[in-house]
């Protein structure tokens, strides 16, 4: 019945084993106000967690544990950010290599390790952000022939801006320096090379440059 605005609507999951990885049949039933059935049935595939799946909750408790640690109730965005940033490059040794198969992973070893690489920091910060509220996108190097490298782009109202914990790292007996904290683009760019995201096309503010 065309004429039927909200049909009523059944989903029939009884043969989906949630205990068991396989592929299940659903099926959807929208009935009008006449009676008239109409059906349609998928398929739905279950896979088995990995072992070491470390899923988004755990991280954001996580990082609420350290947020609750180096902020105030009364901050600003700005000192938030600032002390996400601080905490990161300090708090996080870096190690060179890391799994990054999922943001999550390499969140989780940056807060239970306190060591790891540029997808580490990347992740720590992106978690951070997260739950302190703060919009945030990943930005990964466009060249990545020789290697890979991760940060940040994130608003504080006054439009996009880049965050790179990692270079900012001031290593073992280095010195403290902040070159790469809320950076416009023009800054950026002179050693760093990145794709624009599609999705921050009509963000304003500071938007990245496509590739070199």
């Amino acid at each position: 019945d065309d004429e039927t605005a909200s049909p009523k609507l059944t989903v029939d999951n009884s043969q989906v084993d949630t205990s068991t990885a396989g592929t299940y049949p659903v099926t959807y039933i929208a009935t009008d106000n006449a009676g008239n059935p109409t059906s349609v049935t998928v398929n739905l595939t279950l896979k088995e967690k990995p072992k070491d799946y470390v899923d988004e909750a755990m991280v954001y408790e996580q990082a609420q544990k350290v947020l609750d640690k180096i902020t105030t109730d009364d901050m600003t965005d700005m000192e938030v950010a600032f002390a996400i940033y601080k905490w990161t490059k300090s708090s996080i040794a870096y190690t060179g290599s890391s799994d990054k198969s999922s943001w999550t992973k390499g969140a989780h070893q940056a807060f239970t390790q306190r060591s790891g690489d540029c997808f580490n920091y990347f992740a720590a910060a992106k978690a951070l952000y997260h739950v302190a509220g703060i919009d945030n996108v990943d930005v990964v190097k466009s060249d990545t022939s020789h290697s890979s490298h991760y940060w940040s782009l994130i608003n504080l109202g006054d439009g996009w801006y880049h965050v790179d914990c990692t270079w900012d790292d001031p290593g073992e007996g280095g010195y403290e320096h902040h070159g790469y904290f809320c950076v416009d683009d023009e800054t950026m760019a002179y050693d760093h090379r990145w794709n624009r995201p599609g999705d921050l096309n009509d963000a304003g503010g500071s938007l990245p440059p496509d590739a070199d």
